[in-house]
């Protein structure tokens, strides 16, 4: 039985590693990890935070825990690859290809970051990044 914070912790990497971490995102039932926690007197997010201290990220769904390797910076996308792309100088298969490409390589908690950020735009701002994409494509 896990006795403590540390011992939980263990227990999750060698459960993600038997499925494929850190090459994979790996999900485990949240509920039952809750319930483990409470079990054993700990506090599921202290496990959290101290997997997060090791290089491990997490994203929750209602049903799931995600495990996948935490990015190399902490920021989060970095914005600096995005800045020195030349998009007006693509064609639509080279920028298709490099979105894909910065796709791959974000977390499950970048990725719900950008969703959050589109799903808080007002209609107007989400108008004006449509026209901006419009503006991109060729022949236009």
């Amino acid at each position: 039985m896990t006795t403590s914070i540390q011992d939980m912790a263990d227990n999750i990497k060698r459960n993600i590693a038997k499925n494929g971490f850190p090459v994979s995102s790996v999900a485990l039932p949240l509920e039952r990890l809750y319930e483990s926690a409470h079990r054993d007197g700990l506090n599921f997010n202290k496990v959290l935070e101290l997997l997060d201290q090791d290089g491990i990220s997490h994203s929750k769904t209602p049903d799931k825990i995600i495990f996948s390797k935490k990015p190399e910076t902490k920021s989060g996308l970095n914005l600096d690859t995005l800045k020195n792309m030349d998009f007006k100088n693509m064609d639509m298969s080279s920028m298709m290809a490099q979105a894909a490409e910065l796709m791959k390589n974000m977390t499950p908690s970048q990725m719900a970051e950008i969703k959050q950020m589109y799903d808080s735009m007002s209609p107007d701002e989400r108008a004006r990044m449509a026209e901006i994409a419009k503006s991109m494509q060729p022949g236009k």
